[in-house]
């Protein structure tokens, strides 16, 4: 019972990763925006429906109005103020004008907490959403994605036979190594899959589907492990793959350090394949930047393992390290497996 009210709380907490969310751009001197702001509007949405709708003047500095024109360009939205731009569950549409903004924000955020934002108006008003992918659920995936026991169970092996050596600096040169090889081939592997999902235009959103499904299968067996732990199909490193890690782990040298974290990168992929997969297929269907996000993705990805190697360096014992991956392996599935049941059936119901 309590493992079940467990997944309740974390089911609740995971669904502020979808929140809804509005910037109002605007200026001191436009009369328009002058209307919206004092109508009491904005006021009145996020007293009610306790949302918050973030308020920037283009003209205070040259980072507002980057800001605005960054916001224009990847939601394809056409020039001049007050325009708000919304976030309904990862769909982005916006409200331009003063007479849109007041006459149809309640409206929409209504629509947004019930259905999502679906309707256009021909006067301006909402245009048709963009499906958008967000720093926050970014962040999120790829912490989530790093707390994994498999990465944490060869980093552990690794410094296992480094710390035989009392060769503090090695131990340190020859885990970096490994973190970087981690991080660029991690690095790699996504922008090869999500340059060839953008590339087939026309199957982009098969490819998306059948990415949710995954997560969402991924998700299951997750949660599965968590309840009923090594029983039945199972997502870990395959056992004919361990024979090759310890063979490159047991050398603890720089070459042998950079092979194993490709290596690694490869086989832990049943481990943690389901949410990359789904965060390349959202970002390949999104207007943004996917090498600046893959980049923030990546080096998420890969903190834990500095965590353990300064443990390490500063003294702690692989004994503690490991005895805590053990307690908490069962945890961090369950979170992953939530988070990727929730971000597969958000990506069926286009939620983000």
């Amino acid at each position: 019972m309590k493992k079940i009210i467990f997944i309740l709380t974390l089911l609740l907490t995971f669904n502020y990763l979808f929140a809804f969310e509005g910037i109002l751009f605007h200026s001191p001197g436009c009369p328009h925006c002058a209307n919206v702001l004092n109508s009491g509007i904005i006021q009145k949405i996020e007293n009610t429906y306790n949302i918050s709708i973030q308020t920037v003047s283009v003209t205070e500095n040259q980072e507002n109005y980057n800001l605005y024109v960054h916001y224009l360009k990847t939601y394809h939205a056409p020039e001049g103020i007050p325009i708000l731009f919304l976030n309904c569950s990862g769909n982005i549409s916006y409200l331009r004008g003063d007479t849109p903004i007041i006459n149809h924000l309640e409206e929409t955020v209504k629509n947004c907490s019930t259905y999502g934002i679906t309707t256009s108006h021909s006067d301006g008003g909402i245009t048709n959403p963009y499906n958008n992918i967000t720093i926050p659920l970014i962040l999120s995936a790829a912490l989530i994605d790093s707390f994994n026991p498999c990465a944490f169970a060869v980093m552990i092996f690794l410094l296992s036979y480094l710390t035989r050596m009392s060769n503090k600096k090695r131990i340190l040169i020859v885990g970096l190594t490994y973190i970087f090889a981690v991080y660029v081939t991690y690095y790699l592997a996504g922008l090869g899959i999500f340059k060839s999902i953008q590339s087939f235009t026309q199957i982009t959103s098969i490819i998306y589907n059948i990415a949710a499904i995954i997560a969402i299968f991924a998700g299951a067996v997750n949660v599965k492990d968590f309840l009923f732990y090594d029983k039945g199909f199972s997502l870990r490193i395959p056992k004919s793959k361990k024979e090759i890690i310890s063979k490159w782990a047991k050398k603890a040298t720089i070459p042998s350090a950079i092979i194993l974290g490709i290596l690694v990168s490869m086989f832990e992929l049943p481990c943690t394949g389901g949410i990359y997969l789904a965060i390349l297929s959202l970002l390949a269907k999104s207007a943004i930047n996917g090498y600046f996000y893959l980049a923030i993705y990546n080096l998420v990805f890969v903190f834990p393992l500095f965590v353990i190697l300064s443990l390490t360096y500063s003294g702690t014992k692989l004994k503690t390290l490991n005895k805590w991956k053990e307690s908490n392996k069962n945890w961090m599935k369950l979170i992953s497996g939530l988070f990727m049941l929730l971000l597969g059936i958000g990506m069926i119901l286009g939620m983000i």
